[in-house]
C-alpha cells in the first residue's frame, strides 16, 4: 500500500478529526491571505492620499535672513511648486484715520499708532492670496464685504480694515482712504523737541512722501476668544495692533518699503 492510500484510508477512519483539521487549515489560510491583502490595500491608499496630498513648506520670518520678494516669487513659479504664498508687513502713516484703542493700553509704546497728534501709523499686511489666509484659517472673519480678486492683488487699489475701525471713523464700503510711506529728516527734527508733538510741525522736515490711495472692500473682526485666550501673552499693546491691522496687496506694501529704502538713502 502506497503513502496516498494510506492517507485516504486514515482519513476515512477519522473522519471528523479529518474534518476539523481541514476547517483549522482553511480558516487559517483564511485569515492570512486577509491579512495580506488588508495590508497591501492600506498600503496602496497611503500611497494615494501621499501622492493627492502635496507636501507643505514653511519659510518663517528671520530678522537675521530676508528673503526678497523676487525670489519668493521664482521659488513660488518652480514647476513642482503647486501654488503659494507670502505676506509683506510695512508700517504707513494716516493723516484721515483714527486708531481704535484698547482699555489699558500705553500710547507711548503701542505699535499701532504714534503719540503725534494729526497722523496715525498703522500695521499694513501685504497678501498675495486673494481669499487672505488670516480669513481661512479663522484668524479673522470676515464680517462685512468681500476680499480681494486676482486682478486687485495685481494692481495694489484695495484694501480689507477692521470693523472697528470703519465705525469709528465713519467708513463704509466703497469708502476710499489714503495710506502714506513718509520719510523725516530724523537728524534735524531731533533738534526740535516739539517737532514730535504734531503734525504740524514735524511736516517741516517731512522729505518725502508716498500716498497710496486704497479702496474698502470689506471689514473684519478679530477672533475675540483668540484675544481673550492669548491675552497674558501678547499684552494690550499687541491686541490693539491686531484691532487696527489693515489688510492690502502685496503690490503696496513693497513699493512702500522700496520706496522707504531709496529715500533714506
Amino acid at each position: 500500500m502506497n503513502v496516498f492510500n494510506r492517507a485516504f484510508v486514515s482519513i476515512k477512519r477519522n473522519i471528523w478529526k479529518s474534518i476539523t483539521l481541514f476547517s483549522l487549515l482553511f480558516l487559517l489560510s483564511s485569515l492570512m491571505v486577509g491579512a495580506i491583502l488588508t495590508r497591501s490595500s492600506i498600503h496602496a491608499t497611503d500611497e494615494n492620499l501621499r501622492a493627492q496630498l502635496p507636501a507643505v513648506a514653511t519659510i518663517p520670518e528671520s530678522h537675521f535672513i530676508q528673503l526678497d520678494p523676487q525670489v519668493i516669487r521664482q521659488v513660488g513659479d518652480l514647476p513642482y511648486v503647486r501654488a503659494f504664498d507670502y505676506s509683506f508687513t510695512t508700517i504707513l502713516n494716516s493723516r484721515e484715520l483714527e486708531i481704535v484703542q484698547l482699555e489699558g493700553s500705553d500710547s507711548e509704546i503701542g505699535m499701532g499708532h504714534t503719540f503725534t497728534e494729526g497722523l496715525e501709523q498703522f500695521l499694513v499686511r501685504g497678501v498675495h492670496h486673494p481669499g487672505i489666509i488670516d480669513i481661512e484659517e479663522g484668524v479673522i472673519k470676515l464680517v462685512s464685504g468681500r476680499t480681494f480678486t486676482e486682478e486687485e492683488v495685481e494692481q495694489g487699489n484695495v484694501t480689507i480694515i477692521p470693523v472697528d475701525l470703519m465705525i469709528k471713523n465713519q467708513l463704509n464700503i466703497g469708502d476710499v482712504i489714503t495710506l502714506e510711506s513718509m520719510v523725516f529728516d530724523h537728524i534735524e527734527m531731533s533738534l526740535n523737541e516739539e517737532a514730535h508733538t504734531t503734525f504740524n510741525l514735524m511736516e517741516a522736515y517731512l522729505f518725502a512722501t508716498m500716498p497710496f490711495e486704497v479702496e474698502i472692500v470689506g471689514a473684519f473682526s478679530v477672533d475675540t476668544e483668540i484675544l481673550n485666550e492669548n491675552e497674558g501673552q501678547i499684552g494690550i499693546n499687541h491686541m490693539e495692533l491686531m484691532m487696527n491691522q489693515i489688510y492690502v496687496s502685496n503690490v503696496v506694501t513693497e513699493a512702500a518699503h522700496q520706496f522707504m529704502f531709496y529715500a533714506n538713502r
